[in-house]
């Protein structure tokens, strides 16, 4: 049932409000106040809306009062006593939901408490378009115990014509706080790239790993202190469209401003999600932001442990106790063990490098070589173990390179190849 205080059917804004009700909820019962306006006038506003049946209360007078009561024809309704007030009614509806209440009972079951639009659910029956709850999380008694903070959380509609429906059991578990990776959106941001350069010059005589150290903690506080979310982004962008809407004196100009916003946010969603996903042959522009979310998901749950065997085959099941057993496992793999067939090897070996080859191998590589290397990485490739990616090297290269060359070349000569080569392995 929708009740509204419409004050005055002759209003063009009033029906077109009313268009917009009957196009997104479409009542079974329809009560409206302040009709302001003659019976057969209130008829002829209102007989677009299809309702077979109603009751209406002329006003008391030309500027004020007057009611109107419509309603479907599955729904019985018998009036008592109108007034120019009120009118009251009897409404009989069938038990539609024994059944599933009876269930409930039996069960001991009963609505976690919830947020959001419990509408979870629209539809069109017929040509109407329907919205309800269908979907619903329930729990007993020994569940609240366990869990006496849980709740349900209704989503936002989205792929969907049902609502995500979010049950969280403890609200006092603590999020697990994620690892550092450089994000590539801020390669394209002035502001990071002159911070990154005011943090690699912070200090001339601290090493390439000290400098990283130095702009991951920079890059972590300007990014907290800036909120570069865009989650976060696209949720001010989606309340900003939907005020200036639904305002009384909408703008063109600022719509289609907060509309071009909007789009850049999804942009910068779909680029992280791009590159947390590891996938590189999807172009973007494509909205494929909830396909890359959801292999970055699929991914994270496939290398997630949650039993382990050791050697005795006894199952593991604490994180410390997994990766006691992952540590020994492999430091037996590793760990030179003495045997009789070394010199069988050694005659089955045969050279297939000259000296020559191995001379120009072993070369300290040049400036150029260098930057070749780094640049050749794709940019979307997975992060070193500091968490920065080639694609902060390449975006950055004018402050750093210099550096991350010039570094390795103090100890010269075969060692110089090998921090070179591991540098390059870490980070691009």
């Amino acid at each position: 049932m929708l009740s509204w205080n419409c004050c005055g059917m002759g209003s063009p804004t009033t029906v077109r409000r009313l268009r917009e009700i009957q196009s997104n909820i479409s009542p079974d019962i329809l009560f409206l106040i302040e009709t302001k306006n003659p019976d057969l006038a209130v008829e002829k506003s209102l007989e677009w809306m299809l309702y077979p049946s109603h009751f209406l209360v002329s006003p008391h007078s030309p500027g004020g009062g007057g009611l109107a009561l419509y309603w479907k024809n599955d729904v019985d309704i018998t009036i008592l006593s109108p007034c120019q007030n009120f009118i009251d009614t009897q409404i009989k509806q069938d038990g539609s939901f024994v059944d599933i209440r009876s269930f409930m009972a039996q069960c001991d079951l009963f609505d976690l408490r919830h947020s959001g639009n419990f509408l979870s659910w629209r539809g069109k029956r017929h040509d109407h378009l329907v919205h309800c709850r269908l979907d619903i999380a329930m729990a007993n008694g020994a569940w609240s115990e366990v869990y006496p903070h849980s709740h349900s959380e209704y989503l936002r509609f989205e792929g969907s014509d049902h609502r995500p429906l979010l049950t969280i059991l403890d609200l006092t578990k603590k999020q697990k706080k994620g690892i550092f990776r450089y994000d590539r959106r801020l390669k394209e941001n002035e502001e990071v790239t002159s911070l990154i350069k005011e943090a690699w010059e912070f200090d001339k005589e601290e090493s390439v790993e000290g400098k990283l150290t130095r702009c991951r903690r920079e890059i972590i506080a300007w990014t907290r202190i800036k909120h570069q979310n865009s989650q976060k982004l696209i949720e001010e962008n989606r309340q900003k469209l939907e005020e200036a809407m639904v305002s009384q004196d909408p703008d063109p100009t600022l719509i289609s401003t907060i509309n071009h916003n909007l789009l850049l946010a999804y942009k910068s969603e779909e680029d992280f999600w791009k590159q947390r996903s590891r996938l590189l042959w999807l172009s973007l522009g494509d909205r494929n932001s909830g396909y890359f979310h959801a292999i970055t998901r699929g991914r994270a749950a496939i290398n997630k442990f949650s039993v382990i065997e050791d050697n005795d085959g006894i199952p593991q099941f604490e994180e410390e106790d997994m990766l006691k057993v992952i540590t020994k496992y492999f430091d037996n793999l590793f760990l030179s063990q003495e045997t009789g067939n070394f010199s069988l090897v050694q005659e089955a070996l045969k050279p297939c490098i000259s000296t020559e080859t191995n001379t120009k191998l072993t070369l300290v590589p040049t400036e150029k070589e260098i930057k070749i290397a780094c640049f050749s990485i794709h940019a979307d490739k997975a992060p070193g173990p500091d968490g920065f990616s080639a694609s902060f090297f390449q975006s950055n290269w004018n402050t750093i390179g210099p550096l991350v060359i010039s570094e390795p070349a103090k100890n010269g000569g075969l060692q110089t190849y090998s921090s070179m080569h591991s540098l390059l392995q870490d980070h691009c």
